[in-house]
């Protein structure tokens, strides 16, 4: 008798340990695809940091890929219905985060970030809280 009664070879118990993964864009106009994997809930202790964790790895790979521009939906504020205030402040912290890494980290050789990052948001509500948290971070500047 098999002593594993786990039917799954891989030793890994949690195949999808990485928050994002890229795959080809097949008959998109895009260099490759990112999917990332958002938390479910909003209710557990570290959702809004699980989140931020996310778009992270989000970023890094699209760093991995040398993707000269992003588009990122707002994860987690459909279906899994995280407010759009907690998904904003999340999104503006990893790319805050990200942005000061790269700057301390960037060597001659290491690839160059995204030059344009663009945040695709589903309606006028997710819209207005990214502005509000875009605007309460970094204020407005003239010119833009």
């Amino acid at each position: 008798p098999n002593p594993n009664p786990n039917p799954n070879p891989n030793p890994n118990p949690n195949p999808l340990k990485k928050k994002a993964r890229a795959t080809g864009a097949h008959e998109l106009r895009a260099a490759a695809v990112i999917h990332a994997l958002a938390p479910t809930s909003h209710y557990s202790r570290d959702s809004e940091g699980a989140l931020r964790r996310t778009y992270e790895h989000t970023l890094h790979l699209a760093d991995d890929l040398a993707l000269r521009s992003l588009a990122l939906p707002a994860l987690a504020c459909g279906v899994a219905s995280f407010p759009a205030a907690t998904g904003a402040r999340a999104a503006l912290d990893a790319v805050e985060q990200h942005a000061a890494r790269r700057q301390l980290l960037l060597e001659p050789s290491a690839a160059e970030p995204p030059q344009t990052l663009e945040f695709v948001l589903q309606d006028e509500r997710v819209y207005a809280a990214f502005a509000d948290a875009a605007h309460a971070r970094w204020g407005t500047k003239k010119g833009r």
